[in-house]
């Protein structure tokens, strides 16, 4: 790293009075080597006098971590060649090559001169932040053996910091050297709120592998069929804030504008079903709209503009009317400033404003009128909302990740309905629930008419050791999706073949068997 700051070890010489240096000449050469030793890039005093600079992600973000020798050298040889030089320090820089720690007193484009051999000096960092350091050796080295920079380690464990902060999630992933560290960095809010698009897919190939990625939709490569059942929808999950969401189908729900995070979007709904989520406290429901066309730029299909999933957090800690801080898992997403909407003990919603936030902090509440306890939910002050008939409106929530509830691709029907959560085999057949147990619980079919036609039929399996059970939790992010759908599907897998194992299992076996019926033990 090019120096600006004067270091002390050039200029403490002319610091000693002439008297010292008349009676004592070695004492200022031995002054400068001794902060010159405490100077260099990664030294005590460097750190102290460069933090500022250090901490910055110009500094730290796009080191250079090692390069490879050009040719081959003896264990005597002072002068090492290399492809490039550049990244490392000017001078009394550390590098190893295989397990030989080297100390050099300057470098040039190519190579690195007055090299000191078989150096002593910090070799690697634990787990656990503890530095090592070691003993080493002078030795031969073969061409292209890599040449590590140990004196950019300590820049490493700052930008380590840095993804802390701002990178949730990509702590402990290392960053592709063909992307610009610094300025993903920077920009990480716009990757998290575009979180779900082909765009941000492409984006977190890019950054973590370095490659160019393309998504695929196979239902955008689907030859549509020339009926009139067919069709394409663009889904997306709700959450409901008023009003019964089932009521909707053949209205218009509206997006309205919210700062600059949400545009304006519409669109008529053709389709809502309530998805079952297991272990949720909250009802869910896929909404669909017509996408079979789009007939200009602002619609796609019949949707004006884009809805978007609407930021929400979870708050750590009790608070009471007299709070003025809120701290919650995570702020990204959010304005800078302006109303939430929570949820009292009492159950009922109320709007709080704040004036400014940190990463995982709300500033300046106020407006509290109750109880606000631990794990509580918060969002933006806004909701898509529909306005029927009867001029009742019903007001939802667009959610953008159901990770907490385990929502992902579709394992099933239960009772009709499509059911998105965490499920079992047992005995050959899908069950409702990560693992079995004794009570009773569902079973899950293939086709929405096997699970209505088995609906209260009974299984009195017990699990015991001897069953080949095993678990399947499906985890994931739940977007605003596209995805086909025909009005004609087959039924065929676990629904039938389920109802053929119960069927034959009961002949031979008494009660255990029940044609594929609801319930199981």
């Amino acid at each position: 790293m090019t120096q600006t700051r004067v270091p002390f070890n050039q200029i403490v010489k002319n610091q000693l009075p002439d008297y010292v240096r008349d009676e004592f000449p070695l004492l200022g050469e031995f002054l400068s080597q001794y902060y010159l030793a405490q100077e260099f890039q990664g030294a005590p005093l460097d750190l102290l006098q460069n933090i500022d600079r250090y901490i910055k992600l110009n500094s730290n973000s796009n080191v250079i971590r090692s390069t490879t020798l050009r040719s081959d050298i003896t264990e005597t040889d002072t002068t090492i060649t290399c492809r490039n030089t550049n990244g490392f320090p000017d001078e009394y820089g550390l590098i190893r090559i295989d397990n030989e720690i080297i100390t050099y007193t300057g470098k040039n484009a190519f190579s690195f001169t007055g090299c000191i051999r078989g150096f002593q000096g910090y070799s690697k960092s634990t787990k656990g932040d503890n530095f090592v350091f070691a003993d080493t050796d002078s030795t031969t080295h073969k061409k292209d053996a890599e040449i590590e920079n140990l004196s950019v380690d300590f820049l490493t464990q700052f930008f380590k910091k840095a993804k802390h902060q701002f990178l949730p999630g990509f702590e402990d992933r290392t960053l592709s050297d063909k992307i610009n560290k610094n300025l993903f960095v920077k920009q990480s809010k716009d990757f998290y709120t575009s979180k779900g698009t082909d765009q941000s897919f492409k984006i977190l190939f890019k950054a973590i592998f370095g490659e160019d990625v393309e998504v695929i939709k196979p239902s955008e490569n689907l030859i549509a069929p020339s009926q009139s059942l067919y069709k394409i929808t663009n889904d997306m999950i709700v959450e409901p804030i008023s009003g019964n969401v089932m009521d909707i189908e053949g209205y218009t729900m509206y997006q309205n504008t919210f700062g600059t995070l949400i545009e304006k979007a519409y669109a008529p709904i053709v389709d809502v079903e309530r998805i079952i989520v297991g272990g949720a406290s909250t009802d869910y429901y896929k909404v669909s709209f017509d996408a079979n066309y789009s007939r200009d730029v602002q619609f796609q299909g019949a949707e004006y503009g884009s809805f978007v999933a609407h930021p929400k957090t979870k708050i750590i800690g009790d608070y009471t009317t007299s709070s003025k801080t809120f701290d919650v898992d995570s702020t990204v997403g959010f304005p800078t400033s302006g109303e939430l909407v929570v949820t009292y003990d009492d159950r009922t919603t109320g709007i709080v404003s704040y004036t400014s936030k940190s990463l995982t902090q709300f500033y300046g509440v106020t407006d509290i009128t109750n109880t606000i306890s631990d794990n509580s939910v918060v969002g933006i002050n806004t909701f898509a909302t529909v306005t029927l008939n009867d001029d009742t409106v019903v007001s939802m929530r667009i959610v953008n990740v159901l990770t907490d509830y385990h929502v992902g691709e579709q394992v099933g029907w239960v009772k009709g309905k499509p059911y998105y959560g965490p499920y079992h085999i047992h005995r050959g057949r899908k069950m409702v629930g990560a693992k079995h147990i004794s009570s009773p619980h569902d079973y899950i079919y293939d086709t929405k008419e096997a699970s209505l036609n088995n609906v209260g039929e009974f299984d009195a399996a017990v699990a015991t050791s001897g069953d080949t059970s095993y678990s399947n939790s499906i985890s994931g992010a739940t977007n605003i999706v596209s995805s086909t759908s025909s009005s004609s599907s087959g039924s065929s897998g676990g629904g039938s073949s389920g109802g053929s194992s119960g069927g034959s299992s009961g002949s031979s076996g008494g009660s255990s068997g029940g044609g594929g019926g609801g319930y199981g033990y």
